[in-house]
């Protein structure tokens, strides 16, 4: 993968990745050739069936989120010379 593409997974998260391959595979499924083989109306079940696959991976994400709540808490631990320890943020 390239650098552009890394970056856009990490900035998306999860829903990215299913996303990312629904887009490659979107020539693939609605071309004439897969359409004739499967017939219209199972096209169309596939598309509800990515649609509710799409929709379920983001609300998974989004529960998820919120259970970390979005931030990733960052513990600073400072020893000084003296053997004297601070710990948390430098925020008066």
């Amino acid at each position: 993968m390239d650098d552009m593409t890394k970056r856009i997974f990490l900035s998306v998260g999860l829903p990215g990745v299913p996303l990312f391959m629904l887009f490659v595979l979107m020539k693939y499924i609605y071309s004439d050739s897969m359409v004739e083989f499967f017939g219209s109306e199972r096209v169309f079940l596939i598309t509800i069936l990515l649609v509710l696959v799409l929709f379920s991976i983001f609300i998974f994400s989004l529960l998820s989120k919120k259970k970390n709540g979005g931030v990733a808490k960052k513990i600073n631990s400072v020893t000084y010379k003296n053997n004297s320890t601070h710990n948390g943020d430098n925020r008066f």
